[in-house]
């Protein structure tokens, strides 16, 4: 049940138009059925995977069905996003470890690729602006998309918990500033708007969102 649910989610980010952006995936037409498909797997014909017409079921099969052992393990993969460029200016610049990622690990995620902090030593300077971060986000999924020998494009894991830490985001009080307020409605309000901020910051494929939260069993007194 698990695989499936999996695989029904990763089935339907890869012909996700939002996702696959107009910009560099167009997609093509089915000279036999008239279907429009995204030619994922670049072998010029409509495959049952990329074909939008059939069931989840049938589509998710057919996609396991044509992933290798190291694909399979590899789609379970994280690995830190941050390496995978490097910025001078305003130009971005995808990295040789972002290669290996893809050609050798077959990995199916990436965790922090916007972060910024002493940490991770994203700075102002060196980090991603709200439109570098889209830029940057676009150049990372095509070369995923176009080097991934079936077109499968990566999970954007971003850490959330008080807030989009990377550059030019809204800061939020921490998880027990939060739980302080004894307010689940004003943390609903505050986990939607950091939902929109992010679509409309980014404007970028799906993206997974870490969010921390501290249960407290007792009412306040």
């Amino acid at each position: 049940m698990k695989k499936k649910v999996i695989c029904s989610f990763l089935l339907g980010l890869m012909v996700s138009g939002q996702l696959v952006g107009a910009d560099y995936i167009k997609p093509k037409k089915d000279k036999k059925t008239g279907i429009s498909y995204y030619d994922l797997n670049k072998n010029g014909h409509l495959d049952i995977y990329e074909n939008p017409t059939l069931a989840v079921e049938e589509r998710v099969s057919a996609l396991l069905s044509q992933m290798t052992i190291e694909e399979k393990v590899g789609q379970m993969l994280t690995s830190l996003g941050w390496p995978m460029y490097e910025r001078q200016g305003n130009t971005i610049r995808l990295t040789e470890q972002l290669v290996r990622e893809i050609e050798e690990y077959h990995t199916g995620s990436l965790w922090g690729f916007m972060r910024a902090d002493p940490w991770t030593q994203r700075t102002l300077t060196t980090g991603l602006t709200p439109a570098l971060a889209a830029k940057a986000s676009n150049m990372l999924q095509k070369f995923a998309i176009e080097h991934g020998r079936l077109g499968i494009p990566l999970f954007l894991a971003e850490e959330c918990p008080h807030g989009h830490m990377a550059i030019g985001t809204t800061v939020f009080p921490t998880s027990i500033g939060q739980a302080s307020t004894w307010n689940p409605e004003l943390i609903r309000r505050m986990g939607a708007l950091l939902l929109m901020r992010q679509v409309h910051r980014e404007r970028i494929s799906v993206m997974v969102r870490y969010l921390i939260w501290l249960v407290i069993p007792a009412g306040p007194e």
